[in-house]
């Protein structure tokens, strides 16, 4: 009996101490994720006989095996379940952790202006079509120009490029002579593209006002020069020496009309396919358009496609046989373009089809990436028994909980790292993950770690100054929102205006443009008679704005004096033959003639221009010290004021004046005709210049310069917020979201990871009044514009910090 009472008490006594070390502990099924990552410190590859894993989206490492391979010494308590971490006193004195913390801190700032260069850079290489980088030398820009444009159509090209004087540069372009005659197949308009994009790029990375001259050459004894060239202007002017010295041989007069006709009788057809052409003609070759609209096309195979090209390319050199081609097939239903074509030296010298890419082909290629990715997903029973975290005997909290695998421990990686001061970065696509640590240089010297911490300092400040330019680049390139092309032909700057302006306010149009003589030409712009009630209600300031569009377009691109005029018309017209909209220049502005656009019978009141001038000029001909003249256009949906002032007391008003002003006038103009929607202008008559545009639409004011004027005010009086002893500033960008709304942006000077914001940082990530000095200032605009704000603070990475919202 006795000993059964022993037996008994020994049992009990075995299960409390099984129940004190592992009662908060339990097995729990986890998967894993498995993919053979590899381990690196300091770019140095660590053979991990454990495999880290990832689980929940965190990498786990093996702790043990992981501080074997390192100057870390790791055990782990059972008696306390704590992992304890003894890094030699690396960490345990004050300064040594100070300057792990903020070199840990600069590490982190430079990953994430890295990412956001990477970004910025790829943004601008969209808009700009090759890789942007910063060039701060004419050696940098001959090497970017090699890279980029080494080769032509196969022809390979040595560049010289060098800087004799302020920003005018030398270009000498070399070919091997055995490629002589290749060279000559090229049509002059390749070469001549070819060499604006050079002129281009080094403006756009190099040099804003660079002036290139120079020659192409064959590498030949001989030296034979084929083009020189030099700019003028914004563009490159070509002389020819050898190749092209017989212009008039490369010059083309082609009656294009007799060619559609030719082509249109002999190959109105093929394959059971119909076809419709048009010819544009150019100084030195054709732009032909070839125009179906029956999906059999689709089903030809691409020898058949081949066949029609060679039969094109007869009959094109049958009418002409000197003609070099550049050509589109375009699908007339979708209006797009389906296949392009060449034509030159008496062949077929370009054919590119665009296959478009099928579900088929999406799924082959994912089926690839994870051939070369393998994951592999194991279920694994893990023991989490709330494992804590000491390093040099100082406990840390961690976010994500450790468990553990057999007998290793698999510690979070961000838990980890910020407790080790290290910086680290997981590559999924290549299975790799770097850890930078700098601990061990604190062992060196404090000068050592000072030279460290500067040389991440420069670090940062370069980075920072390339995002800086960058971000302007790109602006630049937005704000232009016209992506950037050499033309060198009518025909080609008609192709570019239909895709970039045809589509207006939801109606499909058609423009045409023509050379009258010089730099003037004829601008045509038709739309279908069943949209005529549509674009009839379009603002005639809008409509101003998107022909302006057009023109700047062709100064810009294709001809830097350009003066334009036309028309813009419903068609068919049948019964109704008249035009709604007309345009001519008068100096260097467009002026319009609208006095048939707006649909009269649905026009509630006829405005009196001369009877609103005069109420304008009685109540607001002076205001706040200014004297004013009115003057009123009518259109049929809308009026334009045009005021002037004498007086230079208008420069100072602040935004509040201005906007009492515009009050008073649209109070005075809807005592009259109550509704009506008013474009607005104030104009400095001694300056002749436009100071001041704001509209009036449904009683809204609306004004650009406005806007402007109310982020000044708040960079002025709101920028700076402070907390804690600390002063963060901020920058106000402002948008008008739609006309009920405006959007708001505050940029911060500093990221959300620096040790001054996030020790007044809460569980939000920001100061608790941090959100009344957000609202405070989203007020002021809602307060003023009478519209819903929706604001978004980020910090210096663009990564948000708060986002607030404030209806009116």
């Amino acid at each position: 009996m006795r000993k059964r009472i022993c037996l008994l008490l020994c049992f009990l006594l075995f299960l409390s101490m099984t129940t004190t070390a592992f009662g908060q502990g339990y097995r729990r099924n986890i998967t894993g994720e498995f993919s053979d990552i590899q381990v690196s410190v300091n770019n140095t590859p660590l053979g991990l006989f454990r495999e880290p894993l990832v689980y929940d989206d965190e990498v786990y490492v093996p702790i043990k095996n992981l501080s074997q391979l390192l100057y870390l010494d790791t055990q782990y308590d059972e008696a306390k379940n704590t992992v304890k971490i003894n890094t030699g006193g690396i960490l345990e004195d004050a300064s040594t952790r100070s300057f792990a913390a903020n070199l840990l801190q600069r590490d982190y700032e430079i990953n994430v202006l890295s990412r956001q260069l990477q970004q910025k850079d790829k943004a601008v290489e969209d808009r700009i079509g090759l890789p942007y980088r910063v060039i701060n030398s004419d050696e940098e820009m001959e090497a970017y120009l090699k890279d980029y444009f080494g080769e032509l159509h196969g022809i390979s090209m040595n560049i010289s490029f060098r800087n004799y004087r302020d920003s005018r540069y030398r270009l000498y372009i070399t070919f091997p002579s055995r490629d002589r005659e290749d060279f000559e197949g090229l049509s002059r308009r390749i070469i001549e593209e070819w060499m604006e994009d050079i002129l281009f790029v080094v403006r756009e990375l190099f040099d804003d006002r660079a002036r290139i001259d120079g020659h192409m050459r064959d590498s030949s004894s001989s030296y034979r020069t084929y083009i020189s060239f030099e700019t003028d202007g914004d563009r490159l002017r070509f002389s020819s020496s050898y190749y092209y010295a017989d212009d008039d041989r490369r010059r083309i007069s082609i009656n294009a009309s007799k060619l559609v006709e030719r082509l249109e009788k002999n190959l109105s057809s093929y394959n059971g396919v119909d076809f419709e052409y048009k010819v544009n003609t150019n100084r030195y070759d054709i732009d032909l358009l070839v125009y179906f609209d029956d999906k059999d096309f689709y089903d030809w195979s691409s020898s058949t496609r081949r066949n029609f090209l060679n039969r094109l390319e007869r009959e094109v050199w049958g009418f002409d046989g000197r003609l070099d081609a550049y050509g589109k097939i375009i699908d007339s239903d979708k209006d797009e373009e389906v296949l392009r074509f060449h034509f030159m030296n008496r062949r077929v010298d370009f054919y590119d089809y665009e296959v478009r890419e099928t579900s088929t082909a999406s799924s082959t290629r994912e089926i690839k990436l994870v051939e070369q990715n393998p994951v592999v997903r194991r279920n694994l029973n893990a023991w989490f028994n709330n494992i804590q975290l000491e390093i040099d005997g100082i406990p840390f909290r961690m976010l994500k909980e450790p468990f553990m695998l057999e007998d290793e421990i698999y510690m979070p990686m961000t838990d980890l790292g910020d407790a080790l001061y290290w910086v680290y970065e997981y590559l999924p696509k290549e299975n790799v993950l770097k850890i930078m640590d700098n601990n061990f240089h604190s062992r060196n010297s404090r000068l050592v770690g000072n030279r460290l911490l500067q040389g991440r300092e420069q670090e940062r400040e370069q980075l920072l100054t390339q995002i800086e330019i960058m971000q302007k680049q790109l602006e630049r390139e937005l704000d232009s929102s016209l992506p950037y092309r050499s033309i060198l032909s009518v025909s080609r700057m008609e192709s570019y205006l239909r895709d970039y302006f045809e589509i207006f306010e939801g109606i499909e149009t058609y423009i045409r443009l023509t050379r009258s003589s010089g730099d003037n030409y004829r601008l045509r712009i038709t739309y279908p008679i069943e949209d005529y009630a549509v674009f009839d209600g379009i603002r005639s300031s809008t409509i101003e704005r998107w022909v302006d569009g057009m023109l700047d377009a062709i100064r810009e691109l294709y001809d830097p004096n350009a003066r334009i005029s036309g028309s813009i018309r419903p068609e068919p017209l049948g019964n109704h033959d008249f035009t709604l909209i007309t345009f001519e220049m008068e100096r260097d502005r467009l002026t319009f003639d609208f006095e048939e656009h707006g649909n009269q019978t649905t026009t509630t009141q006829r405005v009196d221009a001369r009877r609103l001038e005069r109420e304008l000029e009685r109540y607001l001909r002076r205001y706040r010290g200014v004297n004013f003249r009115y003057e009123v256009v009518v259109n049929r949906r809308d009026v334009d004021l045009n005021i002037t002032c004498t007086n230079d007391s208008f420069y100072r008003w602040d935004l509040y004046d201005k906007l009492e002003f515009i009050k008073e006038i649209k109070e005075e103009i809807y005592d009259l005709y109550d509704g009506i929607t008013v474009n607005g202008r104030v104009v400095d008559t001694y300056l002749n210049d436009q100071v001041f545009r704001f509209s009036i639409e449904k009683g809204s004011i609306r004004s650009y310069d406005l806007l402007v004027d109310m982020e000044k005010h708040l960079n002025r009086h709101h920028k700076e917020f402070t907390a804690g002893g600390n002063t963060f500033s901020f920058t106000y960008r402002i948008w008008e979201k739609d006309a009920n709304t405006f959007d708001v942006k505050l940029e911060g000077d500093f990221f959300q990871q620096e040790s001054e914001w996030r020790n007044i940082s809460d569980a939000d990530g920001y100061p608790p009044e941090f959100e009344v000095f957000v609202e405070d200032a989203l007020k002021v605009v809602a307060d003023f514009w009478q519209v819903d704000v929706v604001g978004e603070a980020v910090d210096k990475a663009y990564s948000s910090i708060l986002v607030k919202t404030v209806d009116y």
